[in-house]
């Protein structure tokens, strides 16, 4: 059931919904998965094409995951 959610998330939800202080967790997971380049392209593509609310939680998870602010 896990992997539906995931599947109907957008990038940014996923990250943002994150527990306080479990980005470096999530980080390490999604490295191991070797999923954290596709996670930041969609992240940017969110950013970049996005509508305004989708580019600024797009912004934010890139924020959350230490990336610098855009």
């Amino acid at each position: 059931m896990e992997d539906l959610r995931h599947a109907t998330q957008s990038a940014s939800q996923e990250v943002l919904s994150i527990e306080k202080g479990g980005a470096m967790a999530f980080i390490q997971q999604q490295l191991h998965d070797r999923l954290l380049h596709e996670t930041v392209v969609k992240l940017n593509q969110e950013y970049l094409f996005g509508t305004p609310n989708e580019r600024e939680d797009a912004r934010k998870a890139l924020t959350r995951l230490g990336f610098a602010e855009v």
